[in-house]
């Protein structure tokens, strides 16, 4: 599927189709409704193609380098700890991606997309400061 549609990828939700109407082997015929690659690499190039998948390291190479600098500059704990959270959060995605799909879905990509914003939030420097008040 991927050597067929190099550049620009099969497209979004087509994998299902184009597996079921071309790259399905005569042995996998129990399993026609395969919707995606249990991989997050081969499943971004057969969906986006090579520069689909390229828009996606640049995502993800955004956020590690955002996520590098936020948390060498943040001093408070909280924002610390949300911080590395957010970091294992996008770690955790790509290792389930790795055996699953890690983003086609509507509530992953909506965790995906988020864990991106909040982070850039972050960086930034707009997080909600605190007022001398609230720390106890």
């Amino acid at each position: 599927m991927i050597a067929d549609h190099p550049w620009l990828g099969v497209g979004l939700d087509n994998f299902l189709y184009a597996y079921r109407g071309k790259y399905i082997l005569p042995e996998a015929w129990q399993e026609p409704n395969l919707a995606h690659a249990h991989n997050i690499i081969f499943d971004s190039l057969a969906r986006l193609g090579v520069f689909g998948f390229g828009a996606t390291l640049w995502m993800l190479s955004a956020f590690f380098l955002s996520a590098y600098t936020t948390l060498k500059r943040l001093t408070d704990p909280d924002l610390r700890a949300l911080t590395i959270g957010l970091i294992a959060s996008m770690i955790y995605t790509l290792a389930h991606g790795m055996v699953d799909t890690g983003y086609w879905f509507v509530d992953l990509a909506f965790v995906f997309m988020m864990t991106m914003g909040v982070m850039k939030r972050l960086e930034s420097g707009d997080a909600c400061p605190r007022s001398e008040g609230e720390r106890g």
